[in-house]
């Protein structure tokens, strides 16, 4: 049976990660984390991101995102983000029902 490798969703240690991102990514891969999902990137471009999954040994395994950045221009934006963090999943957090139906 294939083994399947434990995640953390960052949004559970998001003040954590607006203090010091780069020491509570150390800190996740620490614990034994082998992924991430990222919910906000916390002033940090993809590169410095990267480098710093890279350096702990972290893979993304999904981004947690507004519906607001998957529209009109911000998709290519976006995409081109998660591509340089080499994450395949886009995560829909939540919406508002009220603008869904507008």
């Amino acid at each position: 049976m294939a083994r399947i490798p434990i995640a953390l969703q960052l949004y559970s240690v998001r003040e954590d990660c607006q203090k010091d991102v780069a020491g509570t990514l150390k800190a996740v891969a620490e614990m034994g984390y082998e992924g991430v999902e990222f919910a906000g990137y916390h002033g940090s471009s993809a590169e410095e991101l990267r480098k710093i999954l890279d350096d702990v040994g972290l893979k993304v395994v999904g981004s947690h995102l507004r519906l607001s950045v998957l529209q009109g221009d911000e998709l290519a934006k976006t995409i081109e983000f998660n591509k340089a963090l080499g994450n395949k999943r886009l995560v829909i957090a939540w919406h508002d029902p009220e603008k869904i139906a507008k």
